[in-house]
C-alpha cells in the first residue's frame, strides 16, 4: 500500500477550464489577491494494488469494500450500494482520498466570497482528476498500457448510496487530522474538503445506481455539483 500526503499549489488548477473561464472575468490584480490569501490543496491518499489484494488487505465482496493499513494497524469496512454492480474480479487499484481548501478566508465584498467559494470548489475538482491520473499510471505500470483499464466515478458519502457517516471511517484509516481534516457526525472540517474512493478496473462496468440518487442537497446547488454542474 501506498500512502502519502499530497499538495497541489493554487498555480497547478489553472489549466482547468472552469478556472479559465474564471479567471477571464477578473483583472489579474485580483487573481494575484485570492492566490495570496488562498491556501493551496492538501490531502492525503491511500492506494491498494495487486500485492495488497493478494495479502488480503484490500477486497471488495458486494456493497463492502475492506481496507486495511498494515503498517498503522488500522483498517476500515465501507459500504456503497453501487458496488454490488462492480465484478470483483475487474478490480486492478482502489485510491481513497481526502483533499481540503482548509479554512476559508473572508473577504470585505460578497462578490470577492463567491468567486474565492468558486475557485475553491473547481480547485478540488481538478485535484480529484490528477489522483485519477495519479491511479490510472499506477494500474498501468502494474498490468501494462495494452490492458483495457477505467476508473469508475469517484465513490463518496452522499454519492452512489453510500451514508454520510461513511466518510468517518475514511478520514480514521487516512489519519486525516495530519492535513488538518476532521469529522464530526458526518461532517467534514473544514467545509471545502471532500473524501472519497477512486477505483480502477479491467474492462467497462456500468453503474446503474445514479449519483444523487440518496443526495440531500438542494436543486440549488447542482452547479457545483462534480457528476452534474449544472445540467
Amino acid at each position: 500500500m501506498l500512502k502519502e500526503q499530497i499538495v497541489f499549489p493554487l498555480y497547478r488548477m489553472f489549466s482547468d477550464k472552469r478556472i479559465m473561464d474564471l479567471n477571464r472575468k477578473l483583472s489579474s490584480v485580483k487573481i494575484q489577491e485570492y492566490l495570496a490569501v488562498l491556501p493551496s490543496v492538501k490531502g492525503i491518499m491511500a492506494c491498494f494494488s495487486r500485492q495488497d489484494f493478494k495479502e488480503g488487505r484490500c477486497e471488495l465482496e458486494g456493497k463492502q469494500l475492506y481496507m486495511q493499513d498494515y503498517a498503522r494497524q488500522r483498517s476500515a469496512i465501507v459500504y456503497c450500494e453501487a458496488w454490488k454492480e462492480i465484478d470483483k474480479n475487474q478490480l486492478l487499484a482502489v485510491m481513497t482520498y481526502a483533499l481540503t481548501c482548509g479554512q476559508e478566508p473572508s473577504f470585505s465584498h460578497p462578490s470577492d466570497e463567491l468567486y474565492a467559494h468558486m475557485f475553491q470548489t473547481y480547485s478540488l475538482d481538478f485535484s480529484r482528476k490528477i489522483l485519477e491520473d495519479n491511479l490510472m499510471q499506477i494500474a498501468r505500470q502494474e498490468y501494462g498500457k495494452a490492458e483495457d483499464l477505467h476508473i469508475l466515478p469517484s465513490f463518496g458519502p452522499g454519492f452512489f448510496g453510500m451514508d454520510f457517516l461513511e466518510c468517518e471511517k475514511l478520514i480514521s484509516l487516512l489519519e486525516g487530522a495530519k492535513v488538518g481534516i476532521t469529522t464530526s457526525n458526518g461532517m467534514l472540517h473544514p467545509l471545502k474538503s471532500c473524501v472519497g474512493i477512486l477505483i480502477c478496473i479491467k474492462g467497462n462496468a456500468k453503474i446503474g445506481l445514479e449519483p444523487c440518487q440518496y443526495c440531500s442537497a438542494t436543486k440549488d446547488s447542482c452547479e457545483f455539483c462534480t457528476f452534474y454542474g449544472g445540467k
